[in-house]
């Protein structure tokens, strides 16, 4: 009787014809199942089902961000590893422009540009910003997956004010690209606010 493998065991019997896929190409594979971003198709669709949410969230809290004064920026991707961030950066290669890459409190934090605008329902997203956890994250506090949609405003202090009212800022920042607010988890959204874009 042949010996079972273990799990966890990358090299094959030598009575098996089966080559086992090293880790990378695994991981490669996770990434593309996980997250929604293997082809701008494939982005394409999960915005059709997205962008209708983000949408109803904003009447909600009394932002109608289809609107001229709410300009999309871009698609916040939050990965769960190193190894998650290399091929997602392989994958969104082959169909954006690399235009920031930075290291922020201690993560890798790139932003690309889309060959073409990621649009649905007359919502039109420039590009894709992708980030690893922080040294210190838990991984259970992690929304791997796409976490955030953010949008440009022309005045962010009337935003500010209309989020406060309601408690509903998570986060207030600024970085070298500017200053951001970040909502809590609205119906399982979360929107950011820029002074500048990203894109």
């Amino acid at each position: 009787m042949p010996k079972r493998r273990r799990p966890g065991s990358w090299r094959s019997s030598s009575n098996s014809s089966y080559v086992f896929p090293r880790p990378n190409k695994i991981r490669q594979k996770i990434v593309a199942r996980q997250y929604p971003i293997n082809s701008q198709t494939q982005l394409t669709k999960f915005l059709s089902q997205q962008v209708p949410r983000v949408l109803s969230v904003g009447e909600k809290i009394g932002l109608r961000l289809e609107q001229p004064a709410f300009t999309p920026d871009h698609l916040g991707l939050q990965v769960l590893n190193g190894e998650e961030f290399n091929a997602a950066h392989k994958t969104l290669s082959k169909y954006c422009k690399l235009v920031h890459n930075e290291m922020i409190h201690g993560r890798r934090n790139r932003v690309y540009r889309f060959t073409k605008p990621a649009s649905s329902a007359g919502i039109s997203f420039p590009g894709i910003e992708i980030f690893e956890p922080k040294p210190d994250a838990k991984p259970s506090t992690l929304r791997p997956g796409i976490e955030h949609v953010a949008f440009v405003v022309g005045d962010l202090p009337r935003v500010q004010m209309q989020l406060e009212r309601l408690g509903l800022i998570a986060k207030d920042a600024t970085y070298s690209l500017g200053r951001f607010l970040k909502t809590k988890l609205i119906d399982g959204i979360e929107i950011e606010f820029r002074e500048k874009p990203l894109v």
